[in-house]
């Protein structure tokens, strides 16, 4: 069997999530086209950007870049080692991407109970 691609990881779970290209590249804050080309020509997202990319689509890093891990949506149970400002992130930028708005346009306010 065939390892899945970088691009071809990309471009399944954006599908996955329901998005267009357009609507992944508005999230993130880069054109369509360079959505495009990681998903068709091979190019590959900057560090910074992949970070970004990760969190649009709900999966880590090492998700998109090697297919390790679980390749679905990751911050809904394996928060082992996961800060609450990183699962904080990971919310806005998912209810960004279900908003259609870019992840600093959403603000999320957490209380903690103490009784």
């Amino acid at each position: 069997m065939e390892k899945e691609t970088m691009a071809a990881r990309i471009r399944r779970i954006r599908e996955e999530r329901g998005m267009n290209g357009a609507e992944l590249a508005r999230i993130i804050g880069v054109t369509s086209t360079c959505v495009w080309n990681w998903e068709n020509s091979g190019t590959r997202p900057r560090p910074g950007t992949l970070s970004s990319l990760a969190r649009a689509l709900g999966v880590s890093t090492e998700t998109l870049l090697s297919g390790n891990g679980s390749g679905g949506n990751e911050s809904a149970g394996a928060t082992k080692g996961t800060t609450v400002a990183e699962i904080i992130e990971n919310a806005k930028s998912q209810i960004a991407a279900i908003a259609g708005l870019v992840p600093d346009r959403v603000k999320v306010h957490v209380e903690f109970a103490t009784e």
